[in-house]
């Protein structure tokens, strides 16, 4: 990802003719967000997964310990932009964001005291059509028919020849609790039902360098989901289904200028420190299948939005 995401800093030094026009920091804000933020709300996506298997909360004293890979297929709107919907720039074709593959586009920058630069967006030859997310959760029933809900990576270094140098922690924390003791005669049902919420930031810095670039970037994602779980246990087999609400919001820090071309040729990017992306806000409807062979557990699910989630995964499960 590292690698992939130098290829952003790159625009801005590749070989590009311009007179001295100076890119007003909103506009190079809104560039870099199309470029870059369906990374971040892939991310998002497939961190609000993998949550849950089923709607019964451990007993108190119960846990899990459950590895989850969750794979977001990527939708064709998140491999492509179109320069013209941002202010200040124009072109005659569509460009590949950061996850896309094409030719890019020859962008013309319209500056507001009058001047017009073009420049060409990198070309990229690898095209992301599925992003994996993998997870390690802690369940740990409490009172209530509650359940308490851990994901946690220590910040830890990494120095990988082809990605480079940084480090990466997550954070996350959830709740699932079951409704049905609370509606009369409910509990006779042979259903379980329960709400359940989660919350989750993963924070990934790294190094980027080339010719014209030696600094560090951060891209920090916040995301977090409410969900209504309906399940029924049948013999070793629990299928289930949910329907909720997902959001991320996808921070971009860096402190960087970049000069465009040589001498009198040259523009100048100004990209903010902090740049704050979109929020994207989705409606999930799932359904998946659990099967408990003792103490192994195996469950499998498919969610339902803009951007499709499979989730495959296997734990230790007690109570």
């Amino acid at each position: 990802m590292t690698k992939t995401l130098t290829t952003l800093l790159i625009i801005f030094s590749s070989t590009i003719t311009f007179s001295q026009v100076i890119v007003e920091e909103t506009s190079s804000q809104s560039l870099i967000e199309a470029y870059i933020s369906p990374l971040g709300e892939s991310i998002g996506q497939g961190l609000n997964n993998g949550w849950f298997n089923t709607a019964k909360p451990h007993k108190l004293g119960g846990f899990d310990l459950t590895f989850n890979f969750n794979i977001v297929s990527l939708p064709n709107t998140s491999l492509v932009f179109d320069p013209n919907e941002i202010e200040g720039f124009s072109s005659n074709s569509l460009s590949p964001t950061l996850l896309g593959k094409g030719d890019g586009a020859t962008i013309t920058y319209d500056h507001p005291s009058g001047f017009s630069e073009t420049f060409k967006m990198p070309d990229q030859a690898v095209q992301l059509n599925n992003l994996p997310i993998p997870t390690l959760n802690l369940g740990v029933g409490l009172i209530k028919e509650t359940e308490l809900n851990i994901r946690y990576i220590p910040n830890t270094n990494y120095d990988i020849k082809m990605l480079g140098q940084g480090s990466v922690n997550l954070l996350g924390i959830g709740l699932k609790h079951n409704l049905m003791q609370w509606i009369p005669l409910a509990s006779k049902l042979p259903i379980h039902l329960s709400i359940q919420g989660a919350y989750t930031t993963l924070n990934t810095s790294f190094e980027i360098k080339s010719d014209n670039i030696d600094q560090m970037v951060e891209l920090n994602t916040i995301a977090y989901n409410y969900n209504l779980i309906l399940s029924k246990k049948l013999l070793m087999l629990t299928p289930y289904l949910s329907i909720g609400y997902s959001n991320s919001i996808t921070n971009f820090k860096s402190d960087t200028k970049f000069n465009l071309g040589d001498g009198l040729n040259a523009v100048e990017f100004s990209i903010p420190n902090d740049i704050d992306f979109t929020n994207l806000g989705l409606m999930n409807y799932s359904a998946g299948i659990r099967v408990q062979l003792a103490l192994l557990s195996l469950h499998i699910s498919q969610s339902f939005s803009e951007y499709k989630t499979t989730s495959i995964g296997a734990g230790i499960s007690f109570r």
